[in-house]
């Protein structure tokens, strides 16, 4: 029985998809690493720098490959309005992300990207109409059991985690719905961004506490910042047109994992007993909803 053009065509997207999705979580998770060594820098800083220097890596790709019209294009209308929603919904994430991960709190960046696949599972649901077991309601019961316990450790309600997810899934899922592909779009993002991020940082110099230019190393790791993220970036949005948000879920495994591991054993962050309760309930939730997916799993 032979396989249709089309459906071979899905299945080798399908593919990059997944290659994309696996690039871009691996890096994402060692960057906490690079972060770290920028901790003396305000984060504001560090975002700016981030979109501004993304938007030189990312300019010469799209007008090498000749798709400078697709930025054009994206630049009004529907996908202007979406794109401009999903730069500010990523630019709020990695400010969040740069600023706990220099001030001691990967281990709470940890938990909101253990927490995440699961709201991506309800944006799902909410959005595009995906359908899930009972299995993986009692998923996202524990997920809330986690928080509630997260709250009773801290205190207070553990904003960096749930800063760090909502705005993650809403910019997969604006990034899912926009109709631009992952490179324009990237750029299209970094050009939003760039005038407020050069605002910014010529206010920082006005009052004498950029940092970049102050020495050597530090200007160097600013340059490369957007490198640094422009790269998974494009992974990223390439694997969020491809994959079903279901199953792009699963690869943000790998940011938590690495994060705990560093927020453990590298950097000795506190890590009590209530700590090793809330994990231990989000993990009892991985391994639900994990199984029940791979259980009924119909394709990717």
């Amino acid at each position: 029985m032979s396989i249709s053009p089309i459906r071979n065509a899905q299945n080798e997207e399908s593919r990059y998809g997944v290659a994309a999705a696996l690039g871009a979580f691996c890096i994402w998770g060692l960057l906490p690493i690079y972060w770290k060594l920028l901790n003396t820098v305000d984060p504001l800083e560090v975002v700016c720098h981030r979109g501004v220097w993304s938007l030189v890596c990312v300019l010469p790709v799209v007008v090498l490959t000749k798709r400078l019209p697709e930025v054009l294009a994206a630049l009004k209308g529907r996908n202007f309005i979406l794109l401009s929603l999903a730069a500010t919904m990523i630019s709020c994430n990695w400010l969040v992300f740069v600023w706990a991960v220099g001030n001691g709190h990967i281990l709470e960046t940890s938990l909101g990207n253990f927490i995440n696949p699961l709201v991506n599972m309800m944006c799902g649901v909410v959005f595009f109409r995906d359908r899930i077991s009972r299995l993986q309601w009692f998923a996202v019961g524990l997920v809330a059991l986690s928080v509630a316990v997260r709250i009773v450790t801290l205190g207070y309600f553990p904003w960096i985690a749930f800063s760090l997810c909502m705005t993650f899934a809403f910019y997969g899922m604006l990034r899912k719905i926009v109709a631009v592909e992952a490179i324009p779009g990237l750029l299209v993002e970094n050009l939003i961004f760039a005038p407020f991020a050069l605002g910014i940082l010529v206010y920082l110099s006005n009052n004498g506490s950029l940092s970049f230019g102050a020495n050597a190393e530090t200007t160097a790791m600013l340059v490369c910042a957007g490198l640094a993220t422009s790269v998974p970036m494009f992974f990223f949005t390439y694997a969020a047109r491809h994959l079903k948000l279901t199953t792009l879920g699963i690869f943000h495994y790998i940011v938590p994992t690495a994060s705990f591991i560093l927020g453990v054993f590298v950097y000795d962050e506190p890590f009590n007993a209530m700590n090793l309760a809330t994990f231990a309930i989000i993990w009892l939730a991985l391994i639900v909803y994990t199984t029940e997916k791979i259980r009924k799993h119909k394709g990717i």
